[in-house]
């Protein structure tokens, strides 16, 4: 009986998942969603687009996606100091600066001007997931860290399930040149201009 009233106070006590927890966990699953997506995205395209203008070989666009690689691997070396530096501010600057790359990816009519586009892409890339699991990690409780995780890392999944699949819609909603990469590139500044207004708000409450 002892053992059971025990194990009752315990699930009692076992916190609960918040109405302000669940938005982050889905605001961050979101953003997780959308930087993989763009970023296989980009993967998938930079070999099309570098044999399709006739930019280079794909021998050279093997170069670029590895160097995209190791662009990742620098960002997780410099994140420390980036976030000691630019704290809160880092994440809207990561996707401002994600997007103009998608931007220089598009409209890249050299090869090494859309090799700098998709490694400056990869970097930020990084950057933003590090931010992602580094708040979910800080920010939720121990007791509640699967489960929030478990929504970041569903977002991240989607993202990568879709990125074949969803680029193909959204260049039928823009059946431009710039095709899905300039929704995406809008994309990037919606997100951009809201973690910057959220930012200001929390700045001015604090």
């Amino acid at each position: 009986p002892k053992r059971g009233m025990v194990a009752g106070e315990a699930s009692r006590e076992r916190p609960k998942l918040a109405k302000d927890l669940l938005k982050m966990g889905l605001g961050l699953a979101f953003l997780a969603f959308f930087v993989i997506n763009v970023n296989t995205f980009i993967t998938i395209r930079i070999p099309l687009l570098v044999t399709n203008q006739q930019l280079g070989t794909a021998v050279q666009a093997s170069w670029i996606l590895g160097g995209m690689q190791l662009m990742g691997i620098l960002s997780g070396a410099l994140f420390g100091f980036l976030v000691g530096r630019l704290k809160d501010w880092l994440l809207p600057l990561a996707y401002v600066v994600f997007g103009l790359a998608i931007l220089v990816v598009a409209f890249s009519t050299d090869l090494l001007v859309l090799a700098l586009g998709a490694m400056v892409s990869g970097f930020f890339y990084s950057v933003v997931l590090n931010i992602v699991f580094s708040r979910t990690t800080e920010k939720t409780p121990p007791a509640l860290l699967t489960l929030v995780m478990t929504l970041v890392l569903m977002g991240c999944n989607i993202g990568g399930a879709t990125a074949s699949i969803l680029p193909t819609f959204l260049e039928t909603l823009n059946p431009t040149p710039t095709g899905a990469f300039g929704i995406y590139a809008i994309g990037c500044a919606l997100v951009s201009l809201a973690l910057i207004v959220q930012q200001v708000r929390r700045k001015k409450s604090a």
